[in-house]
């Protein structure tokens, strides 16, 4: 899928020049639902992954879970881009020590109204990927699902290497979510897709010119194939 509803972290689609007029107005759906319509925003996501939404972003929670350095009680956890805060919740809930960074407003006060109804603290700071206001080695592992191009933005990279300690992760879950047979991807372009090769080499190049190894995983869900990217900090 294009991001959590296709936003970055400065709340605007890239949408290359030249493309239909039905990507723009994509891209400014999906910016409204990212600020005023937020309220709206679970249940559209729910639509649009025809109802698996919440099952995509349990890779996380299965990856952090099969990982031997979750079982920590002291493992520091990252999310970028919380969105309605459905997966800090679950962390949590969990019993994971986790922060969340988030730039719109909206969205904050949406995830505020779940946590209070759950009885979850949990630190949420407003802010950008791209300058994330922490120190230095202040996590052990930093997670995004469904983002925006922020998260392979160079300076979020960058960012990203130098707030994770020694061995830490960055874990990024529906970078792109593609369908299959292939054909069936085309019928609906706008949601389902991947990159070309080259585009996926200059992922890797960003990681790699970041600090990071990485490592592709897909997490297949009936006809939908979801990509998980993992960046492990060498350096």
């Amino acid at each position: 899928m294009a991001g959590e509803m296709a936003r970055s972290s400065a709340h605007e689609l890239p949408v290359r020049a030249g493309a239909p007029w039905w990507a723009w107005l994509y891209g400014w759906a999906c910016q409204r639902l990212y600020h005023e319509l937020a309220w709206g925003y679970d249940w559209v996501s729910l639509v649009v992954s025809a109802g698996r939404w919440s099952v995509w972003r349990q890779c996380v929670l299965r990856h952090l879970e099969a990982d031997a350095g979750a079982q920590r009680p002291d493992l520091r956890i990252l999310e970028l881009g919380f969105g309605t805060g459905e997966l800090l919740l679950a962390l949590a809930r969990r019993g994971f020590a986790v922060t969340g960074l988030e730039p719109s407003a909206a969205m904050h006060a949406v995830t505020a109204r779940k946590l209070e109804r759950a009885q979850q603290s949990v630190a949420c700071v407003q802010g950008m990927a791209q300058a994330q206001p922490f120190a230095d080695a202040t996590f052990d592992r930093i997670v995004s699902t469904f983002p925006a191009a922020f998260i392979v933005d160079e300076q979020t990279l960058a960012e990203s290497a130098r707030l994770l300690a020694e061995d830490g992760q960055l874990i990024v879950v529906g970078l792109w979510v593609r369908l299959q047979p292939r054909w069936l991807g085309a019928l609906v372009p706008l949601f389902y897709g991947e990159p070309d090769p080259k585009q996926k080499l200059e992922i890797e190049a960003r990681l790699a010119r970041a600090g990071f190894a990485v490592e592709w995983r897909g997490q297949v869900d009936g006809p939908f194939a979801v990509a998980v990217l993992i960046g492990r900090k060498v350096r």
